[in-house]
């Protein structure tokens, strides 16, 4: 018998950001969150700095250091165009059986099938 692999939990952007925020019960919950040395992508990571450079307006060497300390307690894992096409393939998926049962567009199922079979050579 194999052993099970560890699984952590994934935290999106706004429980990194709610860490980050004056809120206090916000602050607090998403803090108990990264005691348990859950998982981020890059992406998570871009997406805060973002939201901290452009609407907090914090200075870029706060930028850095904050999410130094957030990516110090974390797991991190890098997206990268394998990720978002094997997503894209996922969600092509999804969108297959929602056809089924609630008929999107024949158009745009048939190209996003396209798409994907390209994709899939490239």
């Amino acid at each position: 018998m194999m052993p099970e692999a560890e699984v952590s939990a994934f935290l999106d952007s706004n429980i990194v950001l709610y860490a980050l925020s004056d809120d206090d019960s916000k602050r607090r919950i998403a803090n108990q969150l990264l005691l348990s040395e859950p998982c981020i992508s890059t992406q998570v990571v871009n997406e805060c700095s973002h939201v901290l450079r452009r609407k907090l307006l914090w200075t870029p060497a706060r930028v850095a250091a904050e999410l130094e300390i957030i990516l110090s307690v974390v797991k991190l894992q890098n997206v990268g165009i394998d990720q978002i096409r094997s997503a894209w393939t996922l969600w092509f998926q999804s969108l297959r059986q929602s056809d089924r049962r609630h008929g999107i567009g024949r158009r745009l199922f048939h190209a996003l099938q396209r798409r994907l079979a390209k994709w899939a050579v490239d």
